[in-house]
């Protein structure tokens, strides 16, 4: 579903999310964030950090999975628990 044009065509949703949260972070310099993704599990692909250049980087690289493949899945709720375990620590 996030390679659909459906909300700012020709951007896919990734696009626009991706955007979305780079324009976020730039709003919030002083504030440590990262970067979770998912499809069927969770992956932490950048931990907290001020770095926000570097988190950009990292999210620039975002690439949806393989359509039908073993990962194709929205795991909605084991990424929402990864990131509390995250906050958590």
């Amino acid at each position: 579903s996030m390679t659909a044009a459906d909300m700012d065509a020709p951007r896919t949703r990734l696009d626009v999310a991706r955007d979305a949260a780079v324009a976020f972070a730039k709003e919030r310099p002083a504030d440590r964030i990262g970067l979770l993704t998912f499809a069927r599990f969770p992956d932490v692909r950048c931990p907290l950090t001020l770095d926000h250049d570097a988190l950009e980087t990292i999210l620039r690289e975002v690439r949806t999975v393989e359509g039908d493949g073993p990962e194709d899945a929205t795991g909605l709720g084991t990424a929402v628990a990864r990131a509390a375990q995250i906050l958590e620590g």
